[in-house]
């Protein structure tokens, strides 16, 4: 028992908990009383008898009338009575049984087809059943759930490095006795066929590109697949050519050489043989099955482009069109002009416009997420080094490979989807006019890291930061990034304006 100063207290405290046990009789006998008059339905003699049209008190409240109910509702202002009839329930069908049905295999025969592209409405019965999933419909087929809304924000890289660099391939010795180079000669390249290397390509001429010449040069090789030339020091970038134009079975494939000040010539990924040879090739397409639209409006893509696309199916290597995208910012900046706030200060409301727009766009099927290394990753060399201070010219791809190699010893590249190398918002056109987007492929040697291909990428110029238009910079990069979803150009021209409803038109306006 408790002491009476324990009762005191609880007195004190709580008047009511030490009530006498006739007075807490009654008080549960009045809220039982009370219950039942609240309660719908309630055949408590506290109702009186009710009528559709009459007055009644409490909107919502129900009262069962035989095979109808009767629910206070509005009407004209005023609270009365309306009549409804009760639901019956369905008798006769597999629901209304009260045993539960076995789990049930999908069939594979095309009545079962039908029924799970079709699966009909549920039944009133509440009886539980197990039916068979039903079969996503071609119009839903892959179709991502909406994801939360991605954070505002741009989160420090806080990885290490990935893979060490990998060795380098040994060019193989060459299956022919070779033309005899003339005099001079410093590159020597031998084409073969990617089949079969005993073989010449078949393709007796490359393209190469280098800053001093700021365009693509084609460069004629002999029929034996040798390739002889005598270059300047410099970086220059190598396209090998499709034997026969064949498109369809072949790629272009793109490798780096750089003849340094003492002379030697190095090649992104490659050794050269015993004779000096650099053995190089294209790239054999894998063969796909011819594209079948599942739904009428996916119209089939007409171009041979295998980088973007204008119709379906998607091309390989592009982001994906829902789920989470990792992307990762490498803040690059120069001695020439240096970065004057941290990057992620810099950055953060460009990359949060560029997320909800693509979030709002995908009905919150698309969700990036960036990070950014913590500090400015200083370039070996001056802003204009690169030539890109015009529209369109200057080496682009050798200044974002030049950025990834810079970043690689910090980085670990298998960890993100899309890496953009931006610059400070003070970079002048005269040293970067503008910033092109890297849709990447196989034999892309600028875009290899030592975790392999970085697939999709940007970087930044002085276009980013257009001061005569609202939003440039999210609208910049949300352009730049359609392009890593696979998405042409639609520029604006006199004669068919697509307009500015595009963010692949008119991005820089702003209408857009």
């Amino acid at each position: 028992m408790e002491s009476s100063s324990e009762q005191k207290l609880l007195r004190q405290k709580n008047p009511w908990a030490l009530l006498g046990a006739p007075i807490a009789l009654a008080i549960m006998t009045l809220a039982i009383m009370v219950l039942a008059i609240l309660i719908p339905g309630s055949s408590s003699p506290a109702f009186a008898a009710a009528k559709a049209g009459q007055p009644c008190s409490k909107l919502g409240e129900k009262r069962s009338q035989g095979s109808s109910q009767l629910i206070c509702q509005s009407k004209s202002g005023k609270k009365v009575w309306v009549e409804q009839r009760k639901k019956k329930q369905a008798t006769g069908s597999p629901a209304s049984s009260s045993t539960k049905a076995p789990g049930v295999t999908p069939s594979t025969t095309s009545t079962s087809a039908t029924n799970q592209s079709s699966p009909q409405a549920p039944t009133s019965s509440p009886a539980p059943t197990t039916s068979p999933t039903p079969k996503p419909s071609a119009s839903t087929q892959g179709l991502a759930k909406p994801m939360p809304a991605p954070t505002p924000g741009i989160a420090l890289y806080a990885g290490g490095p990935g893979n060490s660099a990998p060795p380098k391939e040994k060019s193989f010795e060459l299956p022919i006795t070779p033309a005899t180079p003339p005099a001079g000669t410093n590159i020597k390249i031998w084409l073969y066929d990617p089949d079969d290397k005993a073989k010449s390509l078949g393709s007796f001429s490359i393209f190469y590109f280098t800053a001093a010449i700021n365009g693509w040069v084609n460069a004629s090789g002999n029929a034996d697949g040798t390739l002889y030339a005598n270059w300047q020091v410099g970086k220059y970038q190598i396209d090998t050519i499709e034997p026969n134009n064949n498109y369809k079975d072949y790629s272009r494939k793109r490798y780096e050489l750089e003849v340094t000040a003492s002379g030697e010539v190095l090649v992104g990924g490659l050794l050269p043989n015993s004779q000096g040879f650099f053995t190089m090739t294209v790239v054999k397409n894998q063969p796909k099955p011819t594209y079948t639209p599942d739904i009428a409006c996916k119209l089939a893509d007409q171009t041979t482009d295998l980088r973007t696309m204008v119709g379906f199916p998607k091309r390989d290597y592009r982001l994906p069109s829902n789920g989470k995208i990792n992307a990762l910012i490498i803040p690059i900046d120069f001695s020439d002009v240096p970065g004057k706030r941290r990057p992620e200060e810099v950055f953060t409301a460009m990359t949060d416009e560029m997320a909800r727009f693509f979030y709002s766009q995908s009905g919150g099927r698309v969700q990036f997420n960036f990070q950014s290394l913590k500090d400015w990753v200083r370039a070996p060399f001056l802003s204009s080094a690169y030539n890109l201070g015009r529209w369109s010219g200057g080496d682009s791809n050798g200044y974002y490979g030049a950025a990834l190699a810079l970043a690689d010893p910090l980085v670990d590249y298998s960890l993100f989807d899309v890496v953009y190398v931006l610059s400070p918002r003070e970079i002048p056109a005269s040293s970067i006019a503008y910033g092109p987007a890297f849709v990447s492929r196989p034999g892309d040697s600028y875009s290899m890291t030592n975790e392999g291909l970085v697939r999709n990428g940007s970087i930044s110029g002085a276009d980013a930061w257009n001061a005569g238009v609202t939003g440039s910079a999210w609208k910049w990069i949300a352009h730049e990034t359609g392009h890593l979803f696979g998405l042409h150009d639609l520029y604006t021209v006199a004669t068919g304006p697509y307009g500015s409803w595009d963010i692949m038109s008119l991005n820089w306006t702003e209408e857009a």
